[in-house]
Parts: C-alpha cells; sequence; structure tokens
C-alpha cells in the first residue's frame, strides 16, 4: 500500500481513489479522506509525496458533514489540466496548471448553488457494459461534453470550450418542454476520425436514433431515421455493441 488516506477498517473509512492521470511528472486523481471529502490528490510515487492537492469545496454542513468537490472527467488539453468539480456555484469546468494559484474555475455556465452538471461525452472504450462511463471528447482545437442546464433530462446540451472562459459555448440548444434528451452516457458517443461525434438521441419525431455533429448547431443532426413503419410512427432504438 503506498498511503492510507482515509484510515480505518470499514467501507465507509475507505478513500474510494480514482480518475487516475498522469500530469507534469506527478499522478492526479479523487479521493476522499475524513477532514475534505472527495477531493483532488496528486502523488509522486512516495508516501510523503501523496498529498491533497486542493480542497475545491471547504463547506461543512450543519452536522459536520465535509463537502467534496467530486473531481472527473481528467482531461490534458494544451498544457493544462481539466476536470469537472463542485463548490457552492455547483458543478462547473476547471482546469489547473498544476500550482494552486493556477487552479480556477473555467465558466460558471449554469450560476448557482446546483451548477451546470457536467459530465462526459464518449466512452472511454468500446466496452459499452458499464454505464455512465464516459470523457470528454476532443476533436480539433476544442473539447466537448454535457451540460444539464436544469432538473430536467430534456434540457442536457452539447457544450465545447477551446479551455477559455469566451471559448467555452453551447454547441445544441435543447430546452426543457422539447422532450429531447441526449443518451450518450448509456448508449453510446464515440469520436468518429478527427472531426465529428456519433451519438444517440431520443426525440419525439424519431424516437431513439444516430445523430452526429462537427461542433457547430447547423452540423448537428439526425444521421437517418433507421426504423420508420409503414403509417410513418418512428420506432427507432440504437444501442451500442461493443
Amino acid at each position: 500500500m503506498l498511503k492510507d488516506i482515509y484510515p480505518g477498517d470499514n467501507w465507509d473509512e475507505s478513500s474510494h481513489p480514482g480518475g487516475f492521470i498522469e500530469f507534469k511528472g506527478k499522478l492526479y486523481f479523487s479521493a476522499e479522506d475524513e477532514d475534505h471529502g472527495d477531493e483532488l490528490w496528486t502523488t509522486d510515487g512516495t508516501e510523503e509525496g501523496t498529498v491533497l492537492f486542493m480542497d475545491i469545496d471547504s463547506r461543512e454542513g450543519s452536522t459536520g458533514f465535509k463537502y467534496g468537490s467530486n473531481p472527473s472527467n481528467f482531461l490534458i488539453f494544451n498544457e493544462f489540466l481539466y476536470f469537472s468539480a463542485s463548490n457552492a456555484s455547483g458543478k462547473e469546468l476547471w482546469r489547473t496548471d498544476g500550482t494552486i494559484e493556477g487552479t480556477v474555475l473555467v465558466k460558471d455556465i449554469v450560476p448557482g448553488t446546483t451548477g451546470s452538471q457536467i459530465r462526459g461525452m464518449v466512452h472511454k472504450n468500446l466496452d459499452t457494459s458499464r454505464p455512465g462511463s464516459t470523457k470528454f471528447a476532443v476533436i480539433d482545437d476544442h473539447f466537448y461534453f454535457q451540460v444539464q442546464l436544469c432538473g430536467s433530462a430534456d434540457c442536457v446540451n452539447i457544450w465545447k470550450s477551446d479551455g477559455t472562459e469566451e471559448g467555452t459555448v453551447a454547441v445544441t440548444s435543447f430546452e426543457e418542454g422539447d422532450d429531447i434528451q441526449i443518451i450518450a452516457s448509456y448508449r453510446g458517443g464515440y469520436v468518429l476520425g478527427e472531426s465529428k461525434i456519433v451519438f444517440v438521441v431520443e426525440h419525439p419525431e424519431y424516437d431513439e436514433e444516430l445523430w452526429i455533429t462537427d461542433g457547430t448547431l447547423e452540423g448537428t443532426h439526425l444521421v437517418k431515421d433507421i426504423n420508420v413503419d409503414a403509417d410513418g410512427h418512428q420506432y427507432g432504438d440504437v444501442r451500442s455493441q461493443g
């Protein structure tokens, strides 16, 4: 064992480390301890060099419960490490250059305590047996992710970022009440070549069918309505096969 981050012998006294990524000669990951909740840690491979990198959400609940930022979706892009994390602004997009001073919120996409609930866009690999196992997708000079703009799944949209606040913008504009759902998290979502992403959308006109995007609003559309019955009603049901 390298280090007992959360001392104890019960399941709830485990650090549950995960999301490992190498950046500038160190390994970054999420881990939980008693004093900080689930936060961003780093290690140089030694016990003394395995330390909390930053307590992004230092809030404490009324019962003494320690909030954690739950960092995830790690991506190295243009000399920075990007990830999603939560604090008083909710779950938003963050980045770090490997220093505390250089660890900042990129953009508060959905102002308020709920946040944008950022999650990955494409599967980590072709094994689709693990629902929700997704990451940010990179095509050209932007990376892509999903953003939930309200409490309903109808208002999940694709966003892209070049790593700056002004360059973090929406690709799709689905709204609550449209009855349109992007379901890339558990049906798939894959980078096609170097310039497009294919994914599944549940649409009231087409049901579940294959969509594609090149990162623009006009370039985001249905690929083909594969399953249409004789009366014109749609019964699409696209399923990922590894």
